[in-house]
């Protein structure tokens, strides 16, 4: 019996990873691609990794699975799921709401970061101050 030759696949042959000796047909493929009939396919939108069409099994950055198809998080969110965000982006000043939104800190106050607070008039506490602004001392809710 003759074993399969493993070759470099050639430019045509996309999202293929391993190709036998004719360099045509793949045996594997690479990240976000399904291996079907000898050739790879581009998993859905949002999937990073899937075993077939309609199997999603690892999503990208910025979205999350609801029932069988991958949903883009919300607005300046990197990290979500199907309750809300749960990492908003690192460059994004605010916090995350309730209701799973990543909601930004009131610009008057000028917060590196901050947090929800129902005491405060504007509903928000600054944690930090903007060190980039002439306001880097907090006093209260805000920095001044």
């Amino acid at each position: 019996m003759k074993g399969i030759i493993l070759k470099k696949c050639i430019a045509t042959a996309t999202g293929c990873s391993k190709c036998k000796a004719d360099q045509t047909t793949c045996l594997s493929c690479t990240s976000g691609y399904y291996l079907k009939s000898g050739s790879c396919t581009r998993c859905a939108t949002g999937c990073l990794s899937c075993s077939d069409a309609n199997t999603c099994t690892g999503c990208n950055d910025g979205y999350y699975l609801k029932g069988n198809t991958y949903t883009k998080c919300g607005f300046n969110c990197v990290s979500c799921d199907a309750k809300g965000c749960s990492k908003c982006d690192p460059n994004f000043v605010g916090y995350i709401s309730s209701e799973g939104v990543c909601t930004a800190c009131n610009s008057a106050y000028n917060c590196a970061t901050c947090i929800k607070d129902t005491t405060d008039t504007n509903g928000v506490k600054c944690l930090t101050c903007n060190k980039q602004t002439k306001n880097k001392y907090m006093n209260g809710n805000k920095c001044l």
